[in-house]
């Protein structure tokens, strides 16, 4: 009975060890490609204002920029839902940084990496706290592959003096 149990506790403990021993698969995807950073904004009530959203991108990723380099690549889109008593003027993306990727070393695409600002004209038509909500669209690549389009919702807390 005693060689037995010891038989089983072997073997249980080889199985544990060969599955840590199992390589990341190939094209593994982080808990989060790209995260809102997000933080309350004041504005003065009844004058345009721009608002920035700032994001980031995880480590080993990129992300198309808003005007990608290639019409079949996937840009990176903000939408926002204007609240009562605001308007969403317009939404300015910054530049991409054009880099070349091991998989096409002869062409630069125009993408997001890091922390990137995305900024957003809002007017409050008075003084109070608003709650814009919206979201982000991107495609998250790494240097081997592409993967699915996301969105990542995000609230925006605005208030207006």
């Amino acid at each position: 009975m005693i060689r037995l149990r010891r038989l089983a506790l072997v073997v249980a403990l080889l199985a544990v060890a060969a599955h840590a021993q199992i390589p990341e698969p190939r094209g593994a995807r982080h808990k989060s490609d790209v995260v809102y950073l997000s933080e309350a904004v004041t504005v003065q009530s009844g004058q345009p204002s721009d608002v920035e959203l700032y994001f980031r991108v995880a480590d080993a990723l990129h992300i198309n920029s808003h005007t990608p380099s290639d019409a079949a690549q996937i840009p990176t889109t903000l939408t926002l839902a204007p609240a009562a008593g605001m308007k969403v003027e317009d939404i300015h993306y910054p530049s991409g940084t054009r880099y070349a990727f091991s998989f096409a070393p002869k062409e630069k695409l125009s993408v997001y990496t890091g922390d990137f600002v995305v900024k957003a004209r809002v007017t409050a038509a008075h003084a109070g706290s608003y709650v814009l909500t919206g979201m982000l669209r991107y495609q998250a690549c790494d240097n081997l592959l592409c993967y699915p389009p996301k969105t990542l919702p995000i609230t925006v807390i605005v208030n207006a003096r």
